[in-house]
């Protein structure tokens, strides 16, 4: 019986460590803003925390609530914001970047469902390397940490 426990202990501690090691992407305080049912796109919101010694690159998003999810910035252009399609976006190792209202944000284009307040989406993120991240957030008017949802699988 002792064996059976070590032979566990070892085997679950590998799977956590392959697990943490292979998430490079950290994605945090994630939320979606609630839109009016007519509207045809929304905006995702989060931190990417890269947790890698190396750079990462980050070159799809997807949600089955939008048929496309695309990385905007806003850039200010002779006194003039507009946005700026993201094709990709490159973490350094140890940085973090902040999609927010005003700045960089996912806008979910082509919405394929309503959005009701508190529904939880599933949002999967690719990055160059071939890794896949998937995490949920929760739609909401406006951010309120304590509601956030925080999960990766």
């Amino acid at each position: 019986m002792k064996i059976l426990f070590i032979v566990l202990f070892i085997v679950c501690s590998f799977n956590a460590q392959a697990q943490t090691m292979s998430q490079s992407i950290m994605v945090m305080d994630g939320w979606i803003r609630l839109t009016p049912p007519i509207a045809k796109n929304s905006a995702a919101y989060f931190t990417l925390h890269n947790m890698s010694d190396k750079a990462v690159t980050l070159v799809e998003v997807k949600t089955e609530i939008a048929e496309t999810a695309m990385m905007h910035d806003v850039v200010i252009d002779k006194s003039m914001a507009r946005m700026v399609h993201l094709p990709e976006l490159t973490i350094d190792s140890g940085d973090q970047v902040i999609f927010a209202p005003g700045g960089k944000h996912l806008m979910l284009v082509n919405l394929t469902q309503k959005l009701s307040a508190d529904q939880e989406v599933k949002l999967t993120f690719s990055l160059k390397s071939g890794e896949i991240i998937t995490t949920t957030m929760r739609v909401m008017k406006e951010y309120q940490p304590s509601s956030a949802v925080h999960q990766h699988d």
